[in-house]
């Protein structure tokens, strides 16, 4: 008898193990590894830039993606397109006005998982005062050859901004002819564990 009950009791112990939900992963970006990057081009001449200072922080399980919570913040006065002039016309006023708007945020919690480890993120993006719905698409890896940190992840990915519903680029700048209007980003982000 005393032992039917103890087969019941690890029975009924190992289902509650089993329907106990595993708690994601607090992930943080590592600055020095990862890379922001955009590409335009003006009246015909194409350029990229970066920003160079921005944070990640994602709520992330791959095998329970519906939990998925992420953070982008960019400080666009970190931008650097290689060109002095035209990252101080970046700066200003007419662009990311960085003095009074320091950082663009993307905040996302809806994500759709698609093949193998391929995943959607939804969200909003918010730049100068402005706030719209966006999305990312992005590939996670934690096997990549790229890692050279043990139990660090690999996020990489694209989307595009479309600057004219953002009031990034006005006045002179707002002719979508000499400046399109789409801007394609690109990210490749190495996050580990937080510890905070």
């Amino acid at each position: 008898m005393k032992s039917a009950i103890m087969r019941w009791f690890w029975a009924v112990s190992a289902s509650l193990v089993l329907l106990t939900p595993v708690a994601a992963e607090d992930w943080q970006s590592i600055p020095e590894d990862s890379v922001l990057r955009f590409s335009s081009a003006y009246d015909g001449d194409a350029f990229s830039g970066a920003f160079e200072q921005f944070r990640v922080r994602m709520n992330f399980d791959p095998d329970q993606p519906d939990t998925a919570e992420l953070r982008v913040e960019v400080d666009t006065a970190s931008v650097n397109t290689g060109s002095a002039d035209r990252d101080d016309i970046l700066r200003g006023g007419d662009w990311f006005a960085t003095a009074n708007y320091p950082s663009a945020i993307f905040q996302a919690s809806q994500l759709t998982a698609g093949h193998q480890r391929a995943y959607r993120l939804s969200g909003d993006l918010s730049i100068k005062g402005t706030t719209c719905p966006a999305a990312v698409e992005f590939d996670w890896s934690m096997d990549n050859e790229k890692l050279t940190i043990s139990g660090s992840a690999l996020m990489t990915g694209e989307t595009v901004v479309t600057r004219t519903e953002y009031g990034l680029g006005t006045g002179d700048w707002a002719d979508t002819s000499i400046i399109e209007a789409d801007v394609p980003v690109s990210f490749e982000v190495v996050l580990r564990i937080a510890e905070d």
